[in-house]
C-alpha cells in the first residue's frame, strides 16, 4: 500500500475510497446506517470481512440499517 495515508481522496483507487467511506462511518456513533451500493468495489476477500464487521457493528449498537444494492448475493446478505 504506497503510503494511502498521504493521499488525497482523488489520488486512491475507487475501491480503497469506498474502504475509507466504509471505515469512517464505522467510527462515529451513527443513529442508522443509509447504505448504498457499499461493497460494490471491493475485492470479495475485503468485501467478506467488511460485511462481518458491520454484522458485528450493526448487532452490538442495534441501530436502523438500509442496505440499497442490485447484487443477489448481497441482498441475501
Amino acid at each position: 500500500m504506497e503510503d494511502a495515508f498521504n493521499k488525497k481522496a482523488s489520488e486512491l483507487s475507487q475501491g480503497m475510497q469506498q474502504q475509507v467511506g466504509i471505515a469512517r462511518a464505522f467510527t462515529i456513533k451513527l443513529k442508522g446506517l443509509l447504505l448504498d451500493e457499499p461493497f460494490g468495489m471491493l475485492v470479495s476477500l475485503i468485501r467478506e470481512e467488511l460485511q462481518d464487521i458491520l454484522i458485528e457493528i450493526w448487532s452490538k449498537e442495534i441501530i436502523t440499517a438500509v442496505m440499497i444494492t442490485h447484487g443477489v448475493e448481497e441482498l441475501f446478505f
